[in-house]
């Protein structure tokens, strides 16, 4: 690494951490406080999403993570059509818009213990339809001079749904695992390869959704009580010395036991366009097949019955550009990213955010 100019490892290294892979933990501290704000826009929805992050050092080897977030969600819901799948108008129209604010805090600390680094967490949210508690704990090891680092983990969610159409509140349980190996292949390469289950009992619907039925009149969403998961996810993210510029090459394959399996290809492209900013370009592309539940008509003497396209076959594209910019004094950086999102179901939608993150 030594042989790499200073600017360039520092562009490297921090386009990695962006990435989200599990590096040394010296290499990650860093003291901050940011804000950003988030806009999204999809058909029949609209959140304006700020949120306010703190990191920050307690000593040379702790550090905590403070998070506070405040989503506000509008919905225009239209009368749904479980013939077609999709949530457009019926032989009867009956537009409603519903608001709803989702308050999220998180909390998390760090500490490494020489090769190791152990991170404890919890997450809160709440929302009048739904509230969720996550404790979670990682554990990292560091190998060959820190080259390689190991990281296993797991989190539980304690969720309570209180859908609409629901006449008392039920619970969700979910047990997720997970295992990952981040590896510098050289100074400017690293490779991630990472595992991910889940096992969901309990509610596993939102019992906001009404299923329209072939022969008339509607019925109640019905889901299987038990769902597992795993995924298996690649990353690699290589710096281009000549040009100041780094690729991140993105990769997930997905199942579960409802028969819906899928593939995520992505790709992001960072260039340096001055010596204090970069621009990201991004592209990532996903297909999954349908439950084997899911039907575009439903009797009613089904078991399973959906009216929610999360369950059909689809695919999606995410085009996405991202400008960063650093001041020199003080420690301040800027951001302003959009993406533009195409489901094969019809669901368009773009999103908008501006940041600001202040170094210690």
């Amino acid at each position: 690494m030594a042989a790499i100019k200073k600017g360039a490892f520092y562009f490297a290294v921090c386009l990695l951490i962006l990435f989200g892979l599990s590096l040394p933990y010296n290499a990650m501290a860093e003291e901050y406080v940011s804000t950003d704000i988030n806009y999204y826009k999809f058909d029949g929805l609209t959140v304006i999403k700020p949120m306010i992050t703190l990191n920050k050092d307690l000593s040379l080897k702790t550090s905590i993570l403070l998070r506070a977030t405040l989503d506000n969600v509008e919905t225009q819901t239209t009368t749904v059509d479980a013939v077609s799948g999709a949530t457009k108008t019926t032989t009867t129209t009956s537009n409603t818009k519903d608001e709803d604010n989702r308050k999220n805090l998180t909390f998390g600390i760090t500490h490494a213990i020489s090769l190791y680094k152990i991170d404890v967490g919890y997450d809160y949210s709440r929302e009048k339809d739904y509230t969720s508690q996550t404790p979670s704990i990682q554990l990292s090891r560091d190998f060959f001079d820190r080259n390689t680092t190991l990281s296993i983990g797991y989190s539980h969610n304690f969720d309570n749904v209180m859908g609409k159409y629901m006449s008392k509140a039920q619970d969700k349980d979910v047990n997720n695992y997970s295992i990952s190996l981040a590896q510098f292949v050289s100074p400017i390469t690293v490779a991630q390869i990472g595992y991910t289950y889940s096992h969901a009992t309990g509610y596993l619907g939102t019992g906001n959704r009404k299923v329209a039925l072939s022969g008339g009149g509607d019925s109640d969403e019905y889901l299987p009580d038990s769902r597992k998961r795993d995924a298996i996810g690649v990353r690699l993210a290589q710096y281009i010395t000549p040009i100041n510029s780094a690729v991140h090459l993105i990769y997930r394959w997905y199942r579960d036991d409802w028969w819906i399996k899928s593939n995520t290809y992505g790709i992001q492209y960072y260039q340096y366009v001055g010596d204090n900013t970069y621009v990201r370009l991004e592209y990532r592309y996903y297909a999954q097949d349908k439950a084997f539940f899911y039907k575009d008509s439903y009797a009613g003497s089904e078991q399973f019955i959906t009216s929610s396209n999360l369950y059909s076959e689809l695919h999606s594209h995410l085009y996405g550009v991202k400008l960063v910019h650093y001041l020199k004094s003080p420690n301040i950086s800027t951001e302003v990213k959009y993406e533009r999102y195409r489901q094969s179901t019809g669901l368009d939608g773009d999103i908008f955010m501006f940041g600001v993150r202040y170094l210690f």
